[in-house]
């Protein structure tokens, strides 16, 4: 039989949960008192060893959930080794024991679960459910062989402390890394150790041969892949269900967002809000504050660089709607302290540069509150990048074009970067806004198709001879068929890539790293449902997105507070590393090391480096992942 070792960090866990995994075996213990256990031993050792479960060489299951939104479901947590204790306790929860089976264990709130039960010798390992039952989870579970043993749990942290872990990077997995700045779901940075995509179910029979490649979906052998709660199966059915007119998708969008924000908004301690006074957070804060009885803590923080604050605009949404507010402006020196934490925040290579506000205000919020909620999933549920749009309108004059021309608008990526820069943004100083428009122009010059379009954005390597070697860059194909309209694919492919292994994980480790939890009102499958039956033409109208969020925003606060352009959570690191990151970076993109290391090339990383430096070509984001990669590698090998 296989063994298993079934691994969690409770060092890892926010506050709530500790307790949560206290509360856990308190009713462990009651359990056994009721119902004939086999001998079992259960270990579990605060702050620096995992919680593990096992009976000899076989772990019989674990079962993990968190319903703290739920009024009618008095524990919250359960660790139980049979499945004659798992039904026992399902069926006193009002549940049908057979779907445990299937890792639907969900109440009305549809919190955070995690499922890992064994049943006739087999083990299921279910993902994080999220608010969504799974299909955009917050969380992923990492599993793999360590020599002949079956690891897996929520952390690779967790899983390295297995004697026998191997660890060899993955380069297929370290070249999407440098084009996405993120390791997509089902790779990890290591060879053999892979993520649980979401709403999935991995069963695994005792005796089964260790992976080599993660496994297909549908696809026969002794692992099995499945699904028990789909994302693509709620946009098709949204798009074959449109909702007849606005005022139809607006009282739909009302209640089911009212709902998951009333039920996330429970809890028995105290909770607040990330408000950045965009479109997302201030409905989402809105809402919340029209159905609270007492004023909402509301969290922000402000920037001293000029271009990169949006300060004020949250303290003006909060004032209109009476949040309490807090702010925090975030010096220079402030921000680049977090830096060297990043590699143990986040645990495999990551680099969006919004990971440090992020953290930043985390930590801000966590000195008040434990749970805050979120604005996240706004944006790809409700059609909010410019891209949704604007790559289906581009391609279609793209197609239009002479291949002649197209190319000639491509040598435009040669322009100086402060020419770029005044064309793509009137004349503000905005280096990233020259970025774009060099991708457009490359973009101009090599795409054949509509994915080829989308790629290029997200691939800040395109174009370009790939860092990794012995590989190319590249970003996965769109998934949804031709016949679905362009611009829901493009939604659904963020939907489920960009969102769950970029926005959702960036958010859930900074928060973690804080003992904050973070809760996500967007992902509800109330909401997603709700969001797939929007035709793509109320969506987005006149050049720009989330018309139906913006509407129901608009019944709250006035209009006037939001006309303004979509900034994001920036931080300027293209400049700070060419100032007072300098050395740092220099240090770790050593061409000598470099080539030691033998992962990425020196001359190609060298070449990019001293663009950026000159002024030549804005590469902020390109270095951003080499750079966080460095880093890791460091961290990883100490």
């Amino acid at each position: 039989m296989v063994r298993v070792d079934l691994i969690r960090r409770f060092a890892g866990l926010g506050l709530s949960r500790q307790m949560l995994v206290v509360e856990a075996i308190l009713t462990l213990a009651v359990a056994a008192a009721a119902i004939a256990f086999a001998p079992y031993r259960r270990a579990v050792k605060f702050g620096s060893r995992p919680l593990a479960a096992n009976r000899g060489d076989d772990v019989e299951g674990i079962v993990w959930s968190v319903n703290a939104a739920s009024t009618r479901v008095p524990w919250r947590a359960m660790c139980f080794e049979r499945g004659l204790a798992l039904q026992w306790m399902l069926r006193r929860r009002g549940y049908d024991a057979k779907l445990v089976y299937g890792a639907r264990m969900k109440d009305q709130s549809g919190l955070d679960a995690h499922v890992w039960v064994t049943l006739n010798d087999r083990i299921l390992i279910g993902g994080e459910e999220a608010e969504t039952y799974g299909s955009l989870a917050t969380h992923p579970e990492c599993y793999g062989w360590a020599g002949r043993d079956l690891v897996f749990g929520s952390e690779l942290k967790a899983l390295r402390r297995h004697s026998k872990f191997g660890r060899e990077i993955d380069r297929q997995a370290l070249s999407r890394f440098v084009s996405l700045g993120y390791v997509p779901a089902p790779l990890s940075i290591y060879r053999g150790i892979f993520k649980l995509e979401p709403g999935c179910i991995l069963t695994i029979p005792a005796g089964a041969e260790p992976l080599r490649g993660a496994p297909s979906e549908g696809a026969k052998g002794q692992i099995i892949l499945s699904r028990y709660w789909s994302y693509r199966d709620v946009v098709l059915d949204g798009l074959a269900r449109p909702f007849a007119n606005e005022a139809e998708a607006l009282d739909a969008l009302d209640r089911s967002l009212g709902e998951s924000i009333r039920g996330q908004a429970m809890a028995d301690v105290p909770v607040g809000a990330f408000l950045s006074g965009g479109i997302d957070s201030s409905t989402v804060v809105a809402l919340y504050q029209k159905y609270s009885s007492t004023p909402v803590r509301t969290f922000s923080i402000g920037f001293e660089e000029a271009g990169y604050d949006e300060s004020a605009y949250a303290a003006a949404v909060a004032k209109h709607l009476g949040t309490v507010h807090h702010e925090h402006y975030v010096t220079v020196g402030e921000a680049r302290d977090v830096i060297p934490r990043l590699p143990q925040i986040y645990d495999e290579p990551f680099a969006d540069p919004s990971q440090i506000p992020t953290y930043l205000v985390s930590r801000f919020a966590r000195e008040q509150v434990t749970v805050a909620l979120t604005g996240d999933g706004g944006d790809e549920l409700f059609a909010g990048y410019n891209r949704h749009f604007l790559v289906p309108r581009l391609w279609e004059k793209l197609e239009r074009v002479p291949s002649p021309v197209r190319k000639l608008a491509g040598a435009g990526v040669r322009l100086p970067n402060s020419v770029l820069s005044f064309l793509a943004a009137g004349g503000s100083r905005r280096p990233d806004r020259a970025a774009k428009l060099r991708q457009a122009l490359a973009i101009a010059g090599s795409a054949g198709s509509i994915d080829d379009v989308y790629a290029s954005l997200l691939d800040e390597w395109a174009g370009d001879e790939s860092p990794v070697i012995g590989q190319q860059t590249g970003v996965p194909p769109l998934v949804l068929n031709g016949a679905t309209p362009d611009a829901v694919r493009l939604m659904y492919a963020d939907a489920t890539g960009y969102l769950p292994d970029d926005i959702l994980a960036k958010v859930d480790r900074a928060s973690m790293a804080v003992s904050l939890e973070t809760r996500v009102p967007y992902l509800d499958h109330r909401v997603a449902a709700a969001a797939a039956r929007i035709p793509i033409g109320m969506q987005a109208s006149g050049g720009q997105g989330k018309q139906m969020l913006r509407k129901l925003l608009y019944r709250e606060a006035p209009r006037d507070l939001f006309e303004r352009r979509k900034t994001g959570f920036d931080v300027p690191v293209g400049q700070w590393i060419k100032g007072p990151l300098r050395p740092w970076a220099e240090d770790l993109l050593d061409q000598k090391r470099m080539a030691a290391e033998g992962m990425l090339d020196a001359e190609i990383v060298g070449r990019r480096w001293r663009d950026h430096l000159s002024g030549r070509r804005d590469s902020a984001n390109a270095l951003w992942s080499v750079l966080m990669f460095q880093s890791w590698l460091r961290e990883e090998a100490a």
